[in-house]
């Protein structure tokens, strides 16, 4: 069985990196790989989209519309935008990052964005995150990452494969922060909305 994740976010938020932590986690537990990139405007807070592939045999390296298992969301609109390729009953992980059009961009930021997807999609929201925070991608990689299957070792793994020393034992912390986030969506399934604070 094939497995699909679509990572949407916006120039400088870690969705390519997040890819490829979750493509290790796949790989190194012997599961065939793919993973693609889509950069929009990234320089200007464009579309970043990253969707991974992981099973046994993969061969196209894009999911379609309605095949996507996990939509890691970084940001509210991208949610809006790319939720159309979530299956019936796949999982939104969303953050409550909401960034802006610009004057050049010449739009206006969708209202009620939650209760469009609460209509249709089984949503998880991680609260209070800040806008800027640089472990945002590395947390939602820990929550998707139970929604997949690992187990908290993999992320530890692909994590030290692929992080800078220095940067390494905060990315650790978010990656289990977001691991924690998935437990306690278990332990109250019906509680959608789960507060997960960066304290």
């Amino acid at each position: 069985m094939i497995k699909n994740v679509l990572i949407a976010g916006v120039g400088g938020q870690g969705t390519i990196f997040a890819g490829k932590i979750l493509g290790t986690m796949a790989y190194q537990t012997g599961l065939h790989v793919k993973i693609s990139e889509i950069h929009g405007m990234s320089q200007r807070g464009g579309s970043v989209v990253t969707q991974v592939r992981f099973g046994k045999h993969v061969y196209a390296p894009l999911a379609q519309a309605g095949e996507v298992d996990v939509l890691i969301a970084m940001e509210e609109l991208e949610a809006l935008r790319y939720a159309s390729y979530l299956k019936e009953n796949g999982i939104l992980l969303m953050c409550n990052c909401r960034i802006e059009p610009t004057a050049q961009d010449g739009g206006i930021y969708p209202q009620s964005i939650r209760t469009q997807l609460e209509q249709k999609y089984h949503v998880y929201y991680m609260e209070e995150i800040p806008l800027r925070d640089k472990t945002l991608n590395v947390r939602m990689v820990g929550a998707a990452a139970g929604c997949l299957g690992f187990s908290r070792e993999d992320g530890i793994k692909a994590l030290e494969q692929n992080v800078a020393a220095e940067f390494l034992e905060k990315d650790k912390k978010a990656f289990l922060e977001g691991w924690e986030f998935y437990e306690q969506t278990q332990k109250s399934p019906a509680e959608w909305r789960v507060v997960c604070t960066t304290n």
